[in-house]
């Protein structure tokens, strides 16, 4: 029977409901006796791989995957054959260990009667699912290691530093429990000499805020120690959800100690140098004396028989008994062996002094021309070392009485000595552990660990390290310690590697209390006004935090992995990536990047503030901290603040050369006026003279006229705030010009080209905009070139968010060398024998200016001119 036959004896309706409804993912149809119906590739591929024989119609399917990984099914058909639909998660692990998860879903089917007449079983793989829910953990663990495990103190402030909140972290640098401490007043605990450090500081915070300032301070521990910290503030008190003044600070005390130290051993060198008490002696290979120091001078006494003095041989200065063996000296020294001796001297008052002298060879390029001779007076040390030997017992009950254990491992990493309280921590005796492997003692999860350690410190001596791992006790049991290991093999007394154990149990019993808080740190990471991320120093993001929805709209998780300067907007990439390998280079810890464009998810650019925080040193980040915020809307109020100033300049400058435009053009018909009143003669009114001067006063009456309403009309589009705008057509305002002067394009022979194709309809006044173009057209025609006939193009196009109005022209053109600074200025002309009053551009810009667009002209003389309106749409 084909499988068409074996499906009418189900509804349609039945199987769609079933399958093709929710997924075309892998789906076998079986009967009531569990009878194969049909079933599509990806299900008979999933049948093959966990049962390894082939799937066939008719064929009773819980056969087919009896003693398989798929048996359950069989059970499940007959749970669903009892009108139970199920749906539920099934994991296979494969030969290799990689485990895969299914879902699966079971559906009774029925006939048009409602008869039952088999199940549908759909599968789909879901193990992406599970893989998303495994890094979600991972991603939890981070935020721990971010916040839980830092090394500073972390604390929230009001504007008189009462704690609002502090991190457990606090009791690490001053001893305090963080609970203890909320609603205190940190000012308190400050020392009595730093309180006007803070106080300047917290002022500059508050009128400063957002920025992120610095101070040292000495602070008052849990012990009443005073000790130094850094804080680093930022005022947030205006911050929503935050409220606070945020502050971290840690412990610089050891740094402190250390800058003093290296003070005080530079000042010592010095003295060293200047005031040693070691003599030196050098000699010729002759054996004579060519130099010494003031010190041989006053020890020779000691060590020789005669005065010391230059010139001659040191056997003369010995005595005779010690020739011989001083001679065997020098001739090892001559061969390039260095030599130690030991004099010893009883003066006068029976006082015993002990003298250790160095014969080491002087070498010009290959050739041993001298040797330097140095000696100590060793008495005191002599005198040291049996106190030494004394102190040693000492040592040794300290050792053995100790809280660490300890051990000595050779280079085997065999253990060669061992503490006797090596017993009270891991249950063996010091000799039972002698000449066994301590790696044997390790839990198999730990020793890559341990050997990385070993290897890490047998590199340099002297070199230090710690690690806590699980150590097997004698009776069995694993107990948490601290191993810290030491490089001492360069020691000829010791030869081997020092291992410092402790028993660290209660303290990782304490670290999973502090777990409990982890809710709190990881809710001030995901709810805060800043996007918290990782990068590599490659800039590819290893992390990030869940604001960054609420901030940009993108999924956290899909940023993982990919590069933050791949996004940054093209114009700002160069200087923010030079700037962060800078950061690299020198070594900087922290530095402010900003503002700069950054996408969001609907590709929108947004103006973000960075600060970035180089943590690759902490194994807990092992990366690049940034703490990002979107200031766009600072930014636009900002240049919103920037466009009104000029304007505002620009409007008083205007307003100056209109005072001066109206003071000089008012002056010459004023003063002419008044010229002809003097002449006029008063007594004889018919005088033929008198009637001349009526005609002169008439013209510069109307002369004056003229130039008050050319000022008139621009005072009034100047002082016009409230302009009309509404839709318009570009296409319909140049054909009403052109009507209005199409005679005079007829006359003139002149052709115009309209072209509004990419853009015709504007919002803008109407008045203004017919009066841009009849002017720019009526120039064009007024300034056409006598060697052509006159061409006139308008076009539109969208540039941003302009729309750019070009009238290009094939006339005079402009000399803008020479008139560049004047072309849009009152009463300005550039062609002699043209009439008119050098208005029309002026008016044009102010137009185009009162609608908040801008105006551009190309030019070249005696070929024509480009002018280039710029209008904000609507």
């Amino acid at each position: 029977m084909s499988e068409n036959n074996l499906l009418s004896k189900f509804s349609t309706h039945g199987i769609l409901n079933a399958f093709l409804a929710g997924t075309n993912d892998a789906f076998l149809v079986v009967d009531a006796s569990c009878n194969v119906i049909t079933f599509n590739t990806r299900f008979q591929h999933f049948h093959e791989q966990y049962t390894g024989n082939q799937i066939l119609h008719e064929v009773d399917y819980t056969l087919l995957i009896e003693n398989t990984p798929l048996q359950f099914i069989q059970y499940n058909i007959q749970k669903a054959l009892q009108g139970n639909s199920l749906k539920f998660t099934q994991q296979f692990t494969s030969i290799n260990k990689e485990n895969t998860w299914f879902d699966f879903e079971f559906h009774l089917l029925k006939d048009e009667d409602e008869s039952v007449n088999g199940v549908g079983i759909g599968v789909f793989n879901t193990t992406d699912k599970h893989k998303a829910n495994e890094t979600l953990k991972q991603s939890e663990e981070l935020f721990k290691a971010l916040v839980i495990n830092s090394t500073d103190a972390f604390q929230l402030t009001d504007e008189e530093l009462k704690i609002k909140y502090v991190s457990a972290s606090v009791k690490n640098v001053l001893g305090y429990i963080d609970t203890d401490m909320v609603g205190t007043h940190f000012f308190n605990l400050i020392h009595p000499d730093d309180k006007i450090i803070i106080s300047s500081w917290l002022h500059w915070l508050i009128y400063n805020p957002a920025i992120v300032k610095a101070v040292e301070v000495r602070i008052k521990n849990i012990k009443g120690e005073w000790i130094f910290i850094e804080i680093s503030g930022k005022n947030m008190l205006g911050v929503t959800n935050i409220d606070a003044i945020v502050m971290n600070y840690r412990d610089i005390q050891a740094k402190k100690i250390a800058d003093n130290a290296l003070a005080l051993a530079e000042q010592r060198m010095g003295l060293l140098l200047n005031n040693t008490k070691e003599s030196f002696i050098i000699v010729n290979s002759r054996l004579r004396i060519i130099t010494y120091n003031r010190a041989a001078q006053e020890h020779s006494p000691f060590f020789f028989i005669q005065e010391l003095q230059s010139g001659i041989s040191l056997l003369d200065l010995i005595p005779l008994e010690d020739v011989e063996m001083m001679i065997n000296t020098f001739e090892e020294i001559f061969e390039g062996k260095e030599q130690e001796k030991e004099t010893t001297i009883t003066d006068k008052n029976e006082v015993l002094h002990v003298y250790n002298h160095t014969y080491r060879p002087l070498f010009d390029k290959d050739e041993i021309v001298g040797v330097f001779i140095t000696s100590t007076n060793i008495t005191e040390r002599k005198k040291a070392e049996l106190q030494l030997k004394a102190s040693e017992e000492r040592n040794r009950t300290i050792i053995q009485e100790a809280f660490d254990a300890m051990i000595i491992n050779d280079l085997d990493n065999c253990i060669i000595e061992a503490s006797p309280a090596i017993e009270r921590l891991l249950g063996y005796t010091p000799h039972e552990l002698i000449g066994k492997m301590c790696l044997n003692f390790i839990r198999k999860d730990f020793i890559p660990k341990i050997v990385d350690l070993i290897a890490c410190i047998i590199q340099i001596p002297e070199k230090e390290a710690s690690i806590d791992a699980l150590i097997r006790k004698k009776n069995g049991d694993y107990i948490w310690v601290e191993i810290k290991g030491k490089n001492m093999y360069h020691n000829k007394h010791i030869n081997g590697m020092i291992v410092l154990l402790r028993d660290i149990t209660s303290r990782k019993d304490a670290e999973d209390i502090v777990s409990l808080s982890e809710q709190r740190f990881k809710g001030l990471v995901q709810s805060g006004a800043d996007i918290i991320s990782i990068i590599d120093e490659e800039g590819v993001v290893k992390y990030s935090s869940p604001t960054v929805i609420n901030i940009l709209g993108n999924d956290p998780l899909t940023d993982i992995g990919k590069n933050v300067f791949d996004f940054v907007h093209k114009d700002d990439r160069g200087w923010t990536r030079a700037t962060f390998d800078k950061m690299l280079t020198d070594g900087t810890r922290n530095m402010y990047f900003g503002p700069y464009r950054f996408p969001n998810a609907k590709k929108e650019y947004r103006w973000l503030e960075t600060v970035v925080t180089n943590l690759t040193d902490d194994p807990a980040i092992k990366g690049i901290v940034i703490n990002s915020r979107d200031v766009t809307e600072t930014k636009r109020l900002n240049e919103e603040q920037k466009s009104l100033t000029e304007e505002l300049v620009k409007n008083n400058l205007d307003l100056q050369q209109f005072s001066f435009i109206t003071s000089h053009n008012l002056r010459a018909p004023v003063a002419n006026l008044m010229s002809l009143l003097s002449l006029y003669d008063k007594v004889n009114v018919e005088e033929p003279f008198n009637k001349i001067l009526i005609e002169k006063f008439e013209e510069s009456t109307l002369q004056l006229n003229s130039t008050l309403n050319d000022l008139l009309e621009v005072l009034v589009l100047k002082s016009n705030t409230n302009i009309q705008i509404e839709p318009l057509s570009l296409t319909a305002i140049a054909k009403q010009v052109k009507m209005n002067i199409e005679n005079l394009l007829i006359e003139q022979e002149g052709a115009l080209d309209l072209n509004f194709t990419e853009i015709d309809e504007i919002y803008f006044n109407r008045l203004h905009l017919e009066s841009v173009f009849l002017n720019l057209i009526s120039n064009a025609i007024k300034y056409r070139s006598k060697e052509r006939k006159l061409f006139i193009k308008i076009t539109s196009k969208q540039e941003g968010k302009y729309v750019v109005i070009e009238f290009k022209d094939n006339g005079m053109g402009i000399d803008l060398e020479r008139y560049k600074d004047r072309i849009f200025g009152m009463y300005q002309r550039f062609h002699a024998g043209k009439e008119g009053k050098g208005l029309g551009l002026y008016m044009i810009k102010a137009q185009v200016l009162a609608m908040g667009g801008k105006i551009e002209v190309e030019s070249e003389l005696g070929k024509g001119s480009i002018f280039k309106i710029y209008l904000k749409n609507k």
